[in-house]
């Protein structure tokens, strides 16, 4: 086919007024071919999966981290917030005062023979409420008188009052012996104090109670307070009196 396709190349030459002499035959035209068939492929990159996986795993990371810090950001400006309001609404919040009022003597006798106490006093507990918006649902108040390490009776008082806002409430209280055996040491001591017509009293006063704050109660409170009260006892011609007003302080 090359050799015949010469010819007509070397024929059309000659036709147009133009020859040309060969010392040899034109060697043909080689074709070669462009593509191969067993050119191996080059192999898929591996390395594009693996950065995308990476990228994607760590754009989440930041996302949830992100999430995470704004959430708790957010919780600790509405919690101060929150706080901040509580704080403007109630304050001062204030546990409730005790006091002592109107203390009396009406007996206080004591039998060497045997070492014994009649007593009987009577007194009012004031308890004032100086909050504005805080009530006090009390548990119970318990009372109680001591001379030296002896008591000389308890009384409850007050169990289930509800104490209202910038109240003030007074228990009537009263407190007896009857034949109180007392030991050696303790009337001993008494004697003593009698004969200087000063005998050192001691009220104990305990309030267990919650506050109430609208709809809310929170868990109970104790509050104790001790009450110092100094009395005359009383002679064959005048009843026993009050020396002091009482002092009474938090404990």
């Amino acid at each position: 086919m090359a050799t015949k396709f010469m010819s007509n190349i070397s024929r059309t030459f000659s036709n147009s007024g133009f020859s040309r002499t060969y010392s040899s035959s034109p060697k043909p035209f080689h074709f070669t071919r462009l593509h191969q068939t067993n050119t191996t492929p080059l192999p898929p990159p591996t390395t594009s999966k693996l950065k995308k996986s990476h990228s994607a795993c760590w754009t989440i990371f930041c996302c949830c981290l992100t999430g995470c810090i704004s959430m708790l950001i957010t919780a600790a400006i509405v919690l101060g917030i929150t706080a901040l309001i509580l704080w403007l609404v109630l304050r001062p919040i204030h546990t409730p005062k005790y006091d002592v009022e109107d203390f009396r003597v009406g007996a206080f006798v004591y039998n060497p023979t045997p070492r014994s106490l009649d007593s009987q006093v009577s007194f009012i507990i004031k308890a004032d409420n100086p909050n504005g918006k805080i009530g006090i649902k009390y548990e119970s108040v318990d009372i109680d008188t001591q001379y030296q390490s002896q008591f000389l009776g308890t009384t409850p008082v007050a169990a289930g009052y509800y104490h209202g806002h910038r109240n003030i409430t007074r228990f009537p209280v009263t407190i007896a012996t009857k034949g109180l055996i007392l030991d050696p040491t303790t009337g001993a001591t008494l004697q003593g104090h009698i004969a200087t017509g000063d005998i050192p009293l001691l009220l104990h006063v305990r309030a267990r109670f919650n506050l109430k704050i609208g709809a809310i109660t929170t868990p109970s409170y104790t509050v104790k307070v001790n009450c110092d009260v100094n009395i005359k006892p009383p002679t064959a011609t005048t009843s026993a009196t009050v020396l002091r007003a009482p002092t009474c302080k938090k404990v």
